[in-house]
C-alpha cells in the first residue's frame, strides 16, 4: 500500500513540474533558513553543558551601590578565592583571567606568537571539567613554571611528538614553561583558551582585595543554600576591607547554566535575543508550510475528479488521507533533500556571519535534533490540513465538477493566505527597523573619530614609545600618533576609588577610567569643551580629564584647577571633554 501511495505521489509530482517546482523550493528555503537560525539557537544554548554537577556550580558575582545604583560585576578580588573555603557548603573553588598579553614563544628554532592564555586554578579544571587527553586533571602543574595547552596549540608546536614534558621559552622575558597537560578544545566553555598557566605564579594576589580581574567559580555542596553561601563571601571581603564601596557589598550566586545567556545580575542578556531568533525560525517554517498549503488547496479544483473517481472505485476516505499524506511527505523529503544541500553550501557564509567556526555533521547530534525538529514541525503543519480537505470531497459533485470545499474551509484559506502576508509584512517592517538601527549606529558620531585609524599592541616598543612615534611621522600618510592603555572604544576599567574637593563622604561614584598619551584627544578628534586638556609637559602626570558626564554626576562647578584623585594619585581637573561612546553601541 505504501509502494502504491508513493508512486501515485511522485506521478503526481511529476506530471505538475512547475506546481512542484514552486511547493519544493518554497519548503526548501523556508526549511533552510528554519535550520540556520535553530542551528545558531542551539550552539547559544549549548554553553557548559557538558560539565558533570554542574546544578552545583556557581560564579561569584560582587554588587555595588554606585550613584544610588545596584551594580553587579562577573569579577572579584583575587583574595576572595583564598579565602573562599572558608564558607560553609563550600566543596572547591577556583579563579582564573584572561592574559591581554601577546606571549612569544620559541620551541625548535620557531618563534609563534600566543594571544588566548589564561592565568588558573589548578582546581578550575576539576570544577569546570575540561577533558585531560594527557596529564592529570587533579594535579595539573608541577611547579609555577608549568603549563596545560590545547590539542591545537600541541599540534602547531610538537606536531605529532608527544608533548608532555616538552620545553618551550617565552622569548619575551626568556621565561621556559614545561608542557604538563593537554586538554580537549571546548569552544562553548568558560576556558576557552589555547593555553594555561599557573596563577599562583603571580605574586601577592592572595593578598590583593583592591583589583576585582578575576572570574571565581565555586562548587557546592548538594543541598547547600546559595543565599546563605553568597551571603558569608560577602563578610569575609567585608571583614577584611573597610572602604566606601565595600561597605554597600553584596555577593550573589550566579548558576553556571546562566553565565553565557543572562546578565551578571541575573537580568536577561544573549537569552532574549535566543527567543526572539527561535520564534522567528518558527514563524519562516509557518510561512513555508502555509504556502504550500494554499497551493495544494488552490489545485484542489483540477484533482476533484481523481478524487471522485478513487472514491466511487471504493477509496475509503482514510485511504486518500494517507494518499495525500504520502505526496506532502515525498514533496518534503525533496525539499529536505535540497534544502541540506543549501545548508552546506550557505555554511561558510554562515559561519562568516554569525562569528562562530560551527561545522556542518549530518549525524552530529546537535544537528540531528534541529533537523528532527524543523521535519516535525514543518510536515505536521503541511500535510494534515490539506489531506483532510481533499479527501472530503464528495464524489458526485466531484465528477460533475460541482464540488464545494465548504464555508469554513473557505474561511481557513482566507485565514490562512492573510495570515502568511501578515507574518511577511510583520518581517519587512522588522528587518527595515532593525536595517536602521543598524545603520544608526555605524553612522553615529561617537565623538571621536575612529575613521583611518589603526590600532596596535606596542609590545617590546613599549619602553621606546616616543622613538617610534617620531620615526613613523616621518612617513607623509601618517597624521598622527598616540596611545592608550586600552582600547577606547572598550573600555573595561573602572573604580570607586576617586575623590574630589566637596565629594559627599558617602557617595560612591563609578568611573571609568583611559590612560592616555598627550596627543589622544587631537589624534581622536575629541572636543574639549572647558580647560586646556593636556601640555606635553611633566605637569601631566597630576592632570585629570574628565568628561561632561562625569562633572556633571560629582556635581562639580567651575571644575578647572580643582583638586581630583584617582587610585590615590593626588593631582586636578586639567580638562573637560566632550562625552564620547567608549562602550559597545549595543
Amino acid at each position: 500500500m505504501l509502494k502504491n501511495h508513493l508512486k501515485v505521489a511522485f506521478r503526481s509530482i511529476w506530471n505538475n513540474k512547475f506546481y512542484s517546482a514552486i511547493s519544493i523550493s518554497g519548503l526548501a528555503i523556508g526549511i533552510t533558513a528554519g535550520i540556520l537560525i535553530l542551528l545558531w539557537c542551539q550552539d547559544e544554548k549549548s554553553y557548559n553543558t557538558h560539565i558533570r554537577n554542574s546544578e552545583n556550580i556557581y560564579r561569584a558575582v560582587p554588587g555595588f551601590l554606585s550613584n544610588g545604583d545596584k551594580k553587579y560585576f562577573p569579577t572579584t578580588p583575587p583574595a576572595l578565592g583564598h579565602v573562599s573555603k572558608q564558607v560553609p557548603g563550600i566543596d572547591k573553588s577556583g579563579r582564573f583571567f584572561k592574559s591581554w598579553e601577546q606571549m612569544v614563544f620559541a620551541y625548535n628554532g620557531k618563534n609563534f606568537i600566543e594571544k588566548s592564555a589564561a592565568y588558573i586554578d589548578a582546581d578550575l579544571f576539576t570544577i569546570l571539567d575540561l577533558p585531560f587527553i594527557e596529564g592529570n586533571r587533579e594535579k595539573p602543574f608541577q611547579d609555577k613554571h608549568s603549563m596545560v595547552v590545547t590539542e591545537a596549540f600541541a599540534k602547531k608546536f610538537f606536531g605529532n611528538d608527544n608533548p608532555l614534558g616538552k620545553v618551550i621559552t617565552r622569548e619575551d622575558i626568556q621565561q621556559s614553561y614545561t608542557v604538563t597537560g593537554v586538554v580537549k578544545t571546548l569552544p562553548n566553555s568558560q576556558l576557552n583558551f589555547n593555553y594555561f598557566l599557573p596563577l599562583n605564579s603571580i605574586d601577592g594576589l592572595d593578598q590583593d582585595w583592591n583589583n576585582y580581574d578575576l572570574e571565581m567559580y565555586v562548587q557546592l555542596h548538594p543541598g547547600t543554600s546559595i543565599t546563605s553561601a553568597a551571603a558569608k563571601l560577602t563578610q569575609l571581603q567585608k571583614a577584611s576591607v573597610s572602604d566606601n564601596i565595600t561597605k554597600t557589598l553584596h555577593y550573589r550566586l550566579q548558576p553556571l547554566a546562566e553565565i553565557h545567556l543572562y546578565n551578571p545580575d541575573g537580568t536577561e542578556g544573549l537569552i532574549t535575543m535566543v527567543r526572539i531568533f527561535t520564534w522567528v525560525a518558527i514563524v519562516i517554517l509557518l510561512i513555508a508550510s502555509i504556502n504550500y498549503i494554499n497551493l495544494t488547496t488552490a489545485k484542489a479544483a483540477q484533482r476533484a475528479k481523481e478524487i471522485g473517481v478513487r472514491k466511487i472505485i471504493g477509496a475509503a476516505k482514510s485511504q486518500l488521507f494517507f494518499q495525500f499524506i504520502s505526496e506532502t511527505l515525498l514533496v518534503f523529503l525533496l525539499a529536505m533533500g535540497l534544502s541540506l544541500l543549501l545548508v552546506k553550501l550557505l555554511f561558510p557564509l554562515y559561519n562568516s556571519i554569525t562569528g562562530k567556526a560551527l561545522s556542518f555533521n549530518l549525524f552530529d547530534a546537535a544537528i540531528l535534533k534541529v533537523l528532527a525538529i524543523t521535519m516535525t514541525v514543518t510536515l505536521i503543519v503541511s500535510a494534515i490540513y490539506p489531506a483532510i480537505l481533499l479527501s472530503s470531497f464528495k464524489p458526485l459533485q466531484a465528477i460533475k465538477g460541482k464540488f464545494s470545499i465548504g464555508r469554513g474551509n473557505h474561511f481557513m484559506r482566507k485565514g490562512l493566505v492573510v495570515s502568511q502576508f501578515c507574518f511577511s509584512v510583520i518581517f519587512i517592517i522588522c528587518t527595515i527597523v532593525i536595517g536602521r538601527q543598524l545603520t544608526y549606529i555605524q553612522t553615529k558620531n561617537l565623538g571621536m573619530d575612529k575613521e583611518n585609524v589603526f590600532r596596535f599592541d606596542l609590545k617590546n616598543m613599549r619602553g621606546k614609545y616616543e622613538a617610534v612615534k617620531n620615526e613613523l611621522l616621518r612617513e607623509p600618510s601618517i597624521t598622527g600618533i598616540t596611545a592608550a592603555g586600552q582600547d577606547p572604544l572598550q573600555v573595561a576599567s573602572n573604580t570607586t576609588k576617586n575623590d574630589w574637593a566637596g565629594k559627599d563622604p558617602n557617595k560612591i561614584l563609578l568611573i571609568a577610567t583611559l590612560p592616555v598619551e598627550r596627543d589622544f584627544l587631537s589624534v581622536m578628534h575629541i572636543q574639549v569643551k572647558e580647560g586646556k586638556g593636556f601640555t606635553g609637559t611633566a605637569a601631566d602626570s597630576g592632570y585629570f580629564l574628565l568628561n561632561e558626564t562625569a562633572i556633571r554626576e560629582m556635581g562639580v562647578t567651575d571644575p578647572i584647577g580643582k583638586s581630583f584623585t584617582l587610585y590615590g594619585v593626588h593631582g586636578a581637573i586639567a580638562g573637560v571633554v566632550q562625552d564620547f561612546h567608549f562602550k559597545d553601541m549595543h
